[in-house]
């Protein structure tokens, strides 16, 4: 599963560089630095586009109600929980991203 999303990651930023970086290269650095800050507005327009900017809050499950002591102080368990799976999400991305480099040079 991490390959096939890899490979279409690989994809559409090959196109992005190809048909939108590229032209740019002779030109200044600016012009490069332009036009990523202009795609990243997009990108975060179209997402408000698509879902909606509103802030939309969920309960945590029962099951991770309450707090766990940690260190001598009490954290609650689904922040534990969710800090946990972004730095298991994190190190799959960098051994994804190794991968990536290893075979692409």
């Amino acid at each position: 599963a991490l390959r096939g999303r890899a490979s279409d990651r690989r994809a559409f930023l090959s196109m992005v560089e190809g048909s939108l970086l590229r032209p740019l290269y002779r030109r200044v650095q600016l012009d490069q630095v332009i036009l990523t800050f202009g795609l990243a507005y997009m990108v975060s327009d179209i997402v408000k586009w698509i879902w909606g900017a509103d802030i939309q809050s969920i309960s945590p499950p029962s099951n991770l109600d309450g707090a766990t002591e940690l260190l001598g102080s009490f954290y609650p368990s689904y922040r534990l929980f969710v800090r946990r799976s972004a730095a298991r999400w994190l190190c799959d991305w960098l051994i994804d991203a190794a991968e990536e480099f290893r075979f692409t040079g």
